[in-house]
C-alpha cells in the first residue's frame, strides 16, 4: 500500500463515518487516526534486511495491518500491533518499539509519525535512516520520557529543539558515527535525564560543565568521540552516577587520588585517552561498588597495591590494565570469581601465567587478553585451560614455548601469533565446535593439518597458520556449509594441488597460500567465489595459462588484491580476463574503510564488539611489507616473474581503479600500450625484464598519481616524455633500454627521434606545473599513512588484531 492508498483510506474512513475519524474506536479504545499514521510512517519507509544492527526473526510492522468493520464492532488497529502501545483508558499510542526492525529511508519534518502527538516513548534504534537528519520537529513529542535513536545512521547536525524535551529521562544518540556535534551544552536544560548515551558521535567539544545540572544522572556514555580537555572532577558532585564511559577520545592530564570522590561508581571506563602520569591502583579500589574498570591504552604507569587481606577489594566484572607498564600479575586478581573480561595486553609481565590467576576466574572468565608481553607457558604445565566458559584468548606476541595448550570447548576466538610454539596441531584443536578464528602464525608448528578438520569446519571463518614449519597436503574437507572467510597458509611448505573444495566456500573473501611447494594448473573454479577480494598465490610452482571460463557466474568480479608472482605461468595474458574484475574497473576512494566484513567474525560481551582484520604480505614498489589493516580501494595486479609472452593486453587499461600493476621479468613483447594511460588512479607500474620495444606512450606522463616506475630492461627507444611525474624519475627507471633518449641522464635524442606533434604534447604535458607533481606525491604519501596506520575504536568496535 502506498501513500497516495492510505490518503484515500484516510477519506473513505471520514466519509464513512461521519467526518470524525476520532470517534472511530474499537472496543480496546484504539485510534484510527494514529493508525493510519503508523501505517504511512510504514510505507515511506522500505523494509531491508541490511537495515538492521541486529535483526528479529521478522520485522515488527509485518504484523501492521487495519480491518474496521461499521459502528466499531471490531477492530484490528495500531494497539494490537508489535511495537505499538496504547494507554488502556484513552487508546492514544505512548509508546513506540521498532528497534531493529529492518527500516530503511529518510526521516524528514514532514513524516506522519508527528502525528502521534501522545507520545512518551520512541525507539527506533538499530535501524537505518540513511543519513538522514534528525527532524528539528522531533521537540513535538513534548511528553516524551525515552529517546532511543542509537546506531541509526542519522547525520548532520542535532536540532537545537531537542533541548525542549524536558521530561527525558533516557537520551541515546549513540553510534551515529556521522553526526556534527560540537556542543552538548544544551543538555544541561534536560533536568530530568538519568541516562546520556552519545557513544561514537563525532562529539567535539570539551566535556560541559552544564552536565552538573543533571543531578538525577546515574549513566554518562561519550565513549568514542573527540572529547578534549582534562578529566571532569566536579562530576562527583552528582551523587547518583554510577556508570561513567569515557574512552577513546583525546582526554589528557593526571588522575590523581581524588578519583576515589566518586564513591557510588560502579563502572569507570577511562581507556585509549592521553592521561599520563602515575596511577596509584589503590585509588580505584576504594570504589568499592566497581564492577567495570578501563585504564588500557593510555600514557600513565600503575603502581599496583601490596596484597592485603584486611582490604575488601570490588567484585570486578571486566578489568582493563593493558599499556599500564605493569611487571607482574595483579595480586587484586586473587578471588576474582565474577570476572569474565580481562585485558592485560602489552605489559612487561615476564614468565608464567601462575596457577592462582586460573582457581578464582575457572567458572567465569569469558576475555583473556595477554597479548605482547614476556609469557613464556602457564603454571602449572598443562595440555588444556581449566577456564570452562572462555570465549576468546589471545596470547599473541609473547615468548610461549613447547606445544599447543588447548582451550576449552567454548572458544570462539584462539590468537597465539609471533610465539616459539613448537609441535604438530592435533586434531583436538579443529574439534572444537564453536570455533570461529584461529591465528597460529608465526611459530615453529611443525607435522601437517589434519585433512578433515573436525567439528571446526562449519564454525571456523578465520584460520590463519603463517610462516611456520608445515607440511603436507593442505585439507580437502571443507563442506558447503562451510563459513570459511579468511585462509592464510603462506610461508610454509605445503605441496600437492590446491583443494578443489574450497569451490564450497561461498563466504570467502581472502586466500593467501604464498611461499609454499604447490603444484597445480590455474584455479580458474575460484572465480564463482562471489565476495572473493584477495588470491595470493605468489611464490609455488603453478604453471600452465591462465583463462577466464565463460560459464563461471563471476568470475572474480570482486577481486582486488591479485599475485601470482614468482610462478610458472605461461602463454599469453587473455585481454578477456580484466573485463570481469568489476572493483577493480571502478573503485569508490572516498569510502576509507579497511577490507573487513560490517559483522565480520564479531563476537559481543557485555556490550563489547571485537573484530578481526584482514592482514597479508605485499610487493608494492619494489619493497615486500606485511599490511596488517587494507585500505578497501587497494587494488593491485602482480604477474611477475613467470614466463608469460605476447603483447601487454590494451583492456588492462579499463581498470580505472588499480592502483599498482607488476609484469615484470616475463618475455613480453610488442608496444607499451597507450591505453595504460587510462588508469587514473595508478601510482606504481612495473614492466622491467621484458622484451617490450617502441617508445613510451605519450599517455603516461599524464598519469599525475604515478610515483614509481620501472620500464628498465627492455628493448625502449626514441624520449623519454617529459611531465610532472616523469621529471621525478631517475634513470634506474629507464636503465637497459639503449634506444632511449633525452632527460638529464640519457643521451640527446636526434631531430628525427622528436616529431613536431611529440613536443606539442610534451609541453602541453609539461604545462601542468608542479602542482600535479605535488597531488601525486600528497596523494602516495597519504596512501602510505592510511596503509600503515590504523585506529581502534573502543566500545562497541573493539579490535581483535590477528
Amino acid at each position: 500500500m502506498d501513500l497516495t492508498l492510505i490518503s484515500l483510506l484516510l477519506l473513505l474512513l471520514h466519509l464513512l463515518f461521519g467526518g470524525s475519524l476520532v470517534s472511530v474506536q474499537h472496543t480496546e479504545g484504539c485510534n484510527i487516526d494514529e493508525s493510519l499514521a503508523l501505517l504511512q510512517f510504514k510505507e515511506s519507509l522500505q523494509i531491508q534486511s541490511f537495515a538492521s544492527v541486529s535483526p528479529p526473526v521478522a520485522p515488527k510492522t509485518a504484523s501492521w495491518k487495519l480491518h474496521i468493520e461499521r459502528e466499531g464492532k471490531t477492530a484490528n488497529c495500531c494497539c494490537s500491533w508489535d511495537g505499538v502501545e496504547c494507554d488502556p483508558k484513552t487508546g492514544r499510542v505512548v509508546g513506540l518499539d521498532l528497534e531493529s526492525s529492518f527500516l530503511y529511508g529518510s526521516i524528514n519534518s514532514s513524516t506522519s509519525l508527528f502525528n502521534l502527538v501522545y507520545l512518551q516513548r520512541l525507539n527506533l534504534a538499530g535501524n537505518n535512516f540513511n543519513l538522514s537528519e534528525i527532524p528539528a520537529r522531533i521537540a513535538q513529542f513534548s511528553r516524551l520520557t525515552y529517546l532511543n535513536l542509537r546506531n541509526s545512521n542519522f547525520s548532520g547536525k542535532l536540532p537545537s529543539s531537542l533541548s525542549n524535551l524536558t521530561q527525558l529521562s533516557f537520551l541515546s544518540l549513540a553510534g551515529n558515527y556521522n553526526l556534527d556535534v560540537v556542543t552538548l551544552s544544551w543538555v544541561g536544560k534536560l533536568t530530568k535525564l538519568t541516562t546520556l548515551d552519545f557513544d561514537f558521535t563525532n562529539l567535539r567539544c570539551q566535556i560541559p560543565y552544564s552536565i552538573a545540572n543533571l543531578t538525577h544522572l546515574s549513566s554518562l556514555h561519550l565513549s568514542g568521540n573527540q572529547l578534549t580537555g582534562s578529566f571532569p572532577y566536579w562530576l562527583m558532585n552528582l551523587t547518583q552516577l554510577s556508570q561513567l564511559h569515557l574512552s577513546g577520545n583525546y582526554l589528557q592530564g593526571n588522575i590523581g587520588s581524588s578519583i576515589s570522590g566518586f564513591k557510588h561508581l560502579k563502572q569507570l571506563d577511562l581507556a585509549g585517552n592521553r592521561f599520563s602520569g602515575t596511577v596509584e591502583l589503590k585509588s580505584f579500589l576504594k570504589l568499592t561498588n566497581l564492577t567495570l574498570l578501563q585504564l588500557s591504552k593510555n600514557n600513565f604507569s600503575v603502581l599496583l597495591p601490596k596484597p592485603n587481606p584486611n582490604v575488601t577489594l570490588p567484585k570486578f566484572e571486566i578489568l582493563g590494565l593493558g599499556s599500564c607498564q605493569l611487571k607482574e600479575f595483579p595480586h587484586i586478581l586473587h578471588n576474582q570469581s565474577e570476572l569474565f573480561w580481562l585485558d592485560l595486553n602489552n605489559n612487561n609481565i615476564h614468565g608464567l601465567v601462575p596457577e592462582w590467576l586460573w582457581n578464582g576466574t575457572k567458572e567465569s572468565l569469558q576475555y583473556l587478553d595477554l597479548d605482547n608481553n614476556f609469557l613464556t607457558g602457564f603454571e602449572p604445565s598443562s595440555v588444556s585451560y581449566p577456564w570452562s566458559a572462555l570465549r576468546v584468548v589471545r596470547l599473541s606476541s609473547n615468548m610461549l614455548q613447547g606445544p599447543i595448550v588447548i582451550p576449552s570447548p567454548s572458544v570462539e576466538i584462539f590468537l597465539a601469533s609471533h610465539n616459539n610454539l613448537s609441535g604438530k596441531i592435533t586434531h583436538a584443536l579443529f574439534n572444537l565446535s564453536s570455533l570461529s578464528a584461529l591465528d597460529l602464525s608465526y611459530n615453529n608448528l611443525s607435522g601437517s593439518i589434519p585433512l578433515c578438520l573436525g567439528n571446526a569446519t562449519d564454525s571456523l571463518s578465520y584460520l590463519k597458520l603463517r610462516q611456520n614449519n608445515l607440511h603436507g597436503r593442505l585439507p580437502l574437507m571443507f563442506t558447503k556449509e562451510s563459513r570459511l572467510k579468511m585462509l592464510d597458509l603462506g610461508q610454509n611448505k605445503f605441496e600437492g594441488q590446491l583443494p578443489r573444495s574450497l569451490e564450497n566456500c561461498t563466504m570467502l573473501t581472502h586466500i593467501d597460500v604464498s611461499s609454499n611447494q604447490i603444484y597445480d594448473s590455474y584455479p580458474f573454479w575460484l572465480g564463482n567465489l562471489p565476495y572473493l577480494k584477495v588470491l595470493i598465490l605468489r611464490s609455488n610452482r603453478f604453471h600452465g595459462i591462465i583463462k577466464r571460463d565463460s560459464e563461471m557466474d563471476y568470475n572474480f568480479t570482486s577481486l582486488q588484491i591479485i599475485d601470482f608472482s614468482h610462478n610458472h605461468f605461461n602463454g599469453e595474458i587473455p585481454s578477456n580476463y580484466f573485463q570481469s574484475l568489476e572493483s577493480i574497473i571502478s573503485v569508490d576512494t572516498q569510502r576509507l574503510t579497511y577490507m573487513e566484513e560490517a559483522k565480520y567474525l564479531s563476537i559481543e560481551i557485555c556490550g563489547w564488539v571485537g573484530r578481526l582484520h584482514y592482514s597479508f604480505t605485499l610487493t608494492n614498489k619494489g619493497t615486500q611489507r606485511e599490511y596488517e589493516k587494507i585500505q578497501t580501494f587497494l587494488t593491485t595486479i602482480d604477474l611477475s616473474s613467470n614466463r608469460f609472452e605476447g603483447q601487454i593486453p590494451s583492456s588492462i587499461g579499463h581498470l580505472q581503479g588499480l592502483y599498482s600493476l607488476n609484469l615484470s621479468n616475463n618475455v613480453l613483447n610488442g608496444t607499451i600500450p597507450p591505453s595504460l594511460g587510462n588508469i587514473s588512479m595508478i601510482e606504481s607500474l612495473d614492466l622491467s625484464h621484458n622484451r617490450l620495444s617502441g617508445g613510451i606512450p605519450l599517455q603516461l606522463a599524464e598519469l599525475s598519481f604515478l610515483s614509481s616506475l620501472d620500464v628498465s630492461y627492455n628493448n625502449l627507444s626514441g624520449p623519454v616524455p617529459k611531465g610532472p611525474q616523469f621529471n621525478t624519475f631517475g634513470i634506474r627507471s629507464f636503465d637497459g633500454n639503449w634506444g632511449l633518449c633525452e632527460m638529464p641522464f640519457l643521451r640527446k635524442c636526434d631531430s628525427s627521434e622528436i616529431s613536431p606533434k611529440t613536443a606539442e604534447v610534451e609541453d602541453s604535458v609539461f604545462g601542468f606545473g608542479w602542482r600535479v607533481v605535488l597531488v601525486g606525491y600528497s596523494f602516495g604519501f597519504a596512501i602510505a599513512i592510511w596503509l600503515g596506520l590504523g585506529f581502534t575504536p573502543w566500545k562497541h568496535m573493539r579490535k581483535f588484531t590477528g
